[in-house]
């Protein structure tokens, strides 16, 4: 049977599978050009999907309650700050590494690739006490305003007391044993925000 339609409300035939259309079902959605922003909504009682002005829709900025553009800083990331929040900000990374069979002195561990601010140091000893250490930049200043004492094996130590914070694309880091106190192993943080 070929398809067929009826006018004034007489039933059309669309194919196998489909049930009966009736032209009086059809409504029209033609808004013309729109001026403002419309969406379409399910009509549960007509069972069709109607065009809706949008309503809450404003402009807004990029951050705050909506966004804003204004008196952000350069290299920040966008980042999510809850589940339903976000906000520019700057990026936190870490530089480690383990030293094992330690003696005094620097060992080279980094080179930074683009500038950004050194905020703490963290270090930890296996198999000895009283181990001192530091970090040094460019193989001339501690990193550290005073030198950080790992007092007893396995535990963490920390410092935020960073006499060299900024730090720019091609400087260097390296790891400082100022005292080894018969430690077998140490581990070294540096903790840095970029910008």
């Amino acid at each position: 049977m070929s398809d067929r339609f009826g006018v004034g409300g007489q039933g059309g035939y669309l194919g196998p599978g489909y049930g009966p259309l009736y032209l009086d079902m059809l409504v029209d959605v033609t808004i013309g050009t729109p001026t403002n922003q419309y969406v379409l909504t399910y009509n549960g009682t007509t069972e069709v999907w109607e065009p809706q002005l949008a309503s809450g829709m404003v402009a807004h900025d990029l951050t705050g309650e909506y966004h804003t553009e204004s008196g952000l800083t350069v290299g920040h990331f966008l980042k999510a700050t809850g589940i339903s929040s976000f906000a520019f900000g700057s990026r936190t990374f870490t530089i480690s590494a383990t030293i094992k069979a330690p003696d005094v002195g620097y060992t080279i561990v980094w080179r930074a690739p683009f500038g950004c601010t050194c905020t703490k140091l963290e270090g930890r000893q296996k198999g000895g006490t009283s181990t001192v250490i530091n970090a040094r930049y460019n193989g001339t200043t501690d990193v550290a305003t005073s030198n950080l004492t790992l007092t007893a094996a396995g535990t963490w130590y920390s410092t935020t007391g960073i006499a060299q914070t900024a730090w720019s694309a091609t400087d260097w880091l390296e790891w400082e044993v100022v005292t080894l106190g018969s430690a077998t192993e140490i581990t070294f943080v540096l903790t840095f925000t970029e910008p």
